[in-house]
């Protein structure tokens, strides 16, 4: 992989600094394998490695095994369990996107939304294919867009649970095109509808997690980089769109709040 490709924009156009020249060997990681994301295939994460076989910086997996390290050294352990939001979309005679059918009926967490010709036929086979492959829901049910669902993971060690949130986004997406729909993760797929996002739970799993003085510091922490983070998550202009207020969907504001959807740390 050209070393050039973590320095590239969405147009294909390379930062300051960087040329076209180098590669990176991608290592894979056996301890991720999985069945999937369809039957008869398997997936595996990797990471970036140099030609002498050091680790590579930039490979957002080996910074989060450091970091893991780190935190550890420091006495803390996490448990973290993503959220999966995903619109299911249908393809037009005129070749664009919209709504799958009868989405209209799509309600909140009721058995409404599986009302429709193979709806319910292919989230058995998302579930069932998950289990398959490992990875057992907490729980799934529609969300509040027009074809937006939830699929809550479990709670993991970091690195097994990101390795899992993704494979769990490859099976619901190949899944989905097999049934001939878009899975999409836009985060604003619908001007005047909730958007999509990837919240995460997070625990502080050490023994003294509960104590203010450690989850205190942690929020202090977060808080005080959010900015920058953002700029790892916030990808799109769409991301941007869907954090508007008014739409429970984290706000404008470096804050954390209890039960407070309008914040980006809800305690």
């Amino acid at each position: 992989m050209t070393k050039a490709a973590l320095g590239m924009l969405q147009n294909d156009t390379l930062i300051p600094g960087l040329t076209p020249s180098g590669e990176y060997k991608l290592q894979a990681m056996l301890s991720s394998i999985r069945p999937g994301p369809t039957k008869g295939f398997a997936s595996v994460q990797c990471e970036f490695r140099e030609y002498d076989g050091s680790e590579v910086d930039l490979c957002p997996r080996s910074l989060l095994r450091r970091t893991i390290k780190t935190a550890k050294s420091h006495g803390l352990q996490f448990l973290m369990g993503f959220e999966v939001e995903i619109v299911f979309m249908s393809r037009s005679p005129e070749g664009t996107f919209m709504p799958m059918a009868e989405s209209r009926s799509h309600v909140w967490s009721s058995a409404r939304a599986l009302h429709g010709s193979g709806k319910l036929d292919m989230l058995t086979e998302i579930y069932d294919t998950l289990l398959s492959a490992g990875i057992s829901l907490e729980q799934w049910h529609p969300e509040s867009a027009d074809g937006q669902y939830e699929f809550v993971l479990p709670p993991l060690a970091p690195l097994e649970a990101v390795d899992t949130l993704l494979q769990a986004r490859e099976i619901i997406t190949t899944v989905a095109a097999n049934h001939s729909l878009r899975a999409t993760l836009l985060p604003k797929p619908f001007e005047h509808q909730p958007g999509t996002a990837a919240h995460v739970h997070i625990s502080i799993s050490s023994p003294d997690g509960d104590d203010p003085t450690v989850y205190e510091a942690f929020y202090a922490g977060f808080l005080k980089h959010l900015p920058a983070i953002i700029a790892f998550t916030y990808t799109k202009p769409a991301s941007f769109d869907r954090v508007r207020d008014g739409f429970w969907a984290g706000g404008r504001w470096v804050a954390w709040g209890t039960q407070n959807r309008e914040t980006a740390l809800r305690k």
